[in-house]
């Protein structure tokens, strides 16, 4: 970890230990790593409806720190366009195939 992310940490000492153990944790994570899951923090909360000012401290706290936080649309997205990129990236072989025939090379065409 960096020397300014450390400093930052220690900054927000007093703000960090108000955290459960397991956002602590998480949070010390999502700064090690620079994101983390909204999926992941879900998981370590046990009653979101009681604990909604946590969250709330959790989420300023992450904010100040830069972590990034990843939406289950973001990841879903993030899915698409590599399958999107991948699909095209298949489609681009299928034109690498080649005869000769008379001394001359033409593409296989029947394959698409």
């Amino acid at each position: 970890m960096s020397t300014a992310k450390i400093a930052l940490w220690d900054k927000l000492r007093d703000d960090i230990a108000e955290l459960t153990p397991n956002l602590q944790k998480l949070l010390r994570s999502g700064l090690d790593r620079g994101f983390m899951t909204e999926d992941e923090i879900l998981s370590e909360v046990d009653d979101i409806d009681r604990q909604v000012e946590l969250l709330e401290k959790f989420y300023e706290l992450s904010d100040k720190l830069s972590i990034r936080i990843e939406t289950i649309e973001d990841i879903l997205i993030k899915e698409m366009r590599e399958t999107q990129a991948q699909s095209k990236l298949d489609k681009v072989t299928l034109y690498e195939t080649t005869h000769t025939i008379n001394d001359k090379q033409y593409n296989d065409f029947i394959k698409l």
